[in-house]
């Protein structure tokens, strides 16, 4: 405890050390968190596919327009053919974003109000939904919806986000083949004015699990447009082969039926799909590590700096302390707890910083997801500063004489 006091002491008689000690180190903590949460942007987007596209399966987007119902029925019959086989689809029916259960509970798009659903639906059966900030709603109040009815908001969107599109897959564009950016500023001002329900942002989205969607339809099942195809994992050649023939068939059967739109179905791998993702998130991260390496270096040349010069300051009180009976290794001692106090206060300044930015939207608005790799890596940098910031400390503790120390400064 001793050494404490003694390293606030030694921080009362250098003000001016400590402030740039502080602003260097928050600036190092601060550049390092945003540029993670950058990085953590990306992840976040495809986490709720990692299962999906870890199993062997493919991928298929199609685009018919059948003339009968009993086409559609013909066509996703097909579908139903495939053995050893789990359909995971999802569908737009107007404002309304139906996706399937295992991608809707693992979206973590930042919200500004409410969380994520962990149920599909509330103890009325009315469908947890997110929303857009479009609709001017607050969490726990309910939007009524055309071919769903009454759903109990759970989250809202914030005003720049992405939100779940159904479209083809894009190998160039990995992200967006299943979310489109959007930015509802200029809707949310509009509606504000008094501009009515019409000039609605056509980018409104009331974001459900396909779970909560059947349940209120009798349990049928929707008419989606593209879908991912898992196969079990215990899944025989034989079956692997039968199955490659019925998309042979559903390829077959747009060609013949789609008039309109004859565009042959596309059945990308999982395969595929996963190393793209997998390139896209390491690039993230990848492309934020020289912003970090150059601002840390720069941090912590002026830290060892600030930290040296310190010391020679201080090395006469450390003088008398030892001629009151402290041992000169005390010295050291004092002069690492001077050093974390100050890795402290500039950990907590950080954080407060960083809380603050969601409070003008500025976390959303440059892209900003902290997770718990922000506190691990910043716990980590600031371990590596207090070791090397102690380099020279110790060495100049280590080297000088008490003796001469004090016959100096006589």
């Amino acid at each position: 405890m001793k050494y404490l006091r003694y390293g606030c002491l030694s921080i009362s008689k250098n003000i001016l050390f400590t402030f740039i000690m502080v602003l260097e180190v928050v600036a190092l903590l601060v550049t390092t968190n945003v540029t993670i949460g950058s990085a953590n942007n990306k992840s976040v987007l495809t986490r709720p596919f990692d299962d999906i596209v870890n199993k062997e399966g493919y991928y298929c987007f199609f685009e018919p327009m059948w003339e009968t119902q009993e086409e559609a029925t013909e066509f996703y019959g097909l579908f139903n053919k495939l053995k050893s086989a789990t359909i995971i689809s999802s569908d737009q029916i107007d404002a309304n974003k139906i996706v399937d259960d295992d991608i809707f509970f693992k979206y973590s798009m930042p919200l500004q109000s409410g969380s994520w659903p962990k149920t599909a639906t509330d103890e009325q059966g009315r469908p947890y939904v997110v929303v857009s900030p479009d609709y001017i709603k607050n969490v726990g109040e309910t939007i009524t919806t055309n071919g769903v009815g009454e759903c109990v908001i759970s989250g809202v969107l914030t005003e720049v986000t992405y939100i779940p599109a159904f479209t083809m897959y894009n190998e160039e564009n990995v992200v967006t083949s299943f979310y489109r950016s959007a930015d509802y500023t200029v809707a949310i001002e509009a509606i504000k004015a008094g501009s009515s329900d019409e000039l609605k942002y056509s980018d409104s989205a009331i974001i459900m699990a396909k779970s909560a969607y059947k349940a209120l339809n009798d349990n049928k099942d929707i008419t989606y447009l593209n879908c991912f195809i898992t196969y079990d994992d215990n899944i025989s050649k034989a079956d692997m082969e039968y199955n490659n023939g019925i998309m042979k068939q559903i390829t077959e059967f747009q060609k013949e039926h789609a008039d309109f739109y004859p565009i042959a179905p596309t059945f990308t791998p999982l395969s595929q799909i996963k190393d793209s993702m997998d390139t896209y998130v390491t690039n993230s991260y990848i492309n934020i590590l020289p912003i970090i390496f150059v601002v840390a270096a720069i941090v912590l040349i002026g830290l060892i700096g600030s930290v040296a010069i310190n010391t020679v300051t201080q090395i006469r009180n450390y003088g008398i302390y030892f001629l009151c009976g402290s041992k000169w290794s005390d010295c050291f001692k004092i002069s690492l707890a001077n050093i974390s106090i100050i890795l402290l206060f500039s950990g907590v300044l950080s954080g407060v910083l960083l809380y603050c930015s969601k409070f003008i939207n500025l976390n959303y608005l440059i892209g900003q997801v902290y997770e718990w790799n922000n506190l691990y890596i910043s716990l980590g940098v600031i371990l590596a500063m207090m070791l090397l910031a102690l380099i020279i400390p110790f060495g100049i503790i280590r080297f000088t004489s008490p003796v001469e120390v004090i016959k100096s400064k006589k």
